[in-house]
């Protein structure tokens, strides 16, 4: 009786080892996107893999779930951020070729002032919001795709 009384305690221990070692890694898996996101955000050069993983880890921290449409516009916008040339004579510029003047009109409707148009990682978080926030017709190769707004 001895011996199962120490085996159960044993046993104990190890399942509060466990639980106390897996609420630790989510703790640190919650917290990494934004390390990863300050990361990436400070880089001079970013890559397309880079963007993608921006891309995801932002969609998925606006539970919107159109990772693959939003790769799509980068990559029609700017070839995922590698073209640097700014398009419309100059005026539209960065990822998602933003216009002066629309980025602005979107810091102020979403109330996002601390977004800067020329941070590669910002574009994408404002062109989630704009597309949730049924913004979709602003960027013409999504209205040369679509009909009506594709973000339901």
């Amino acid at each position: 009786m001895l011996k199962l009384g120490r085996w159960l305690l044993g046993l104990s221990l190890i399942i509060s080892l466990l639980l106390a070692l897996s609420l630790s890694y989510q703790i640190s898996e919650a917290e990494a996107p934004t390390t990863i996101l300050s990361q990436l955000g400070t880089k001079e050069y970013l890559t397309v893999q880079d963007i993608n993983e921006s891309i995801d880890i932002l969609c998925e921290a606006y539970d919107f779930p159109y990772f693959s449409l939003m790769k799509w516009l980068a990559f029609k916008e700017s070839s995922t951020g590698q073209n640097k040339n700014c398009g419309d004579e100059g005026k539209s510029c960065g990822l998602f070729q933003y216009k002066e003047t629309t980025w602005e009109g979107f810091q102020q409707e979403f109330k996002r002032d601390d977004l800067d148009r020329d941070n590669l990682v910002d574009q994408i978080e404002m062109t989630i919001l704009a597309l949730k926030n049924g913004k979709w017709n602003h960027w013409s190769p999504l209205l040369k795709r679509y009909n009506v707004n594709p973000i339901k």
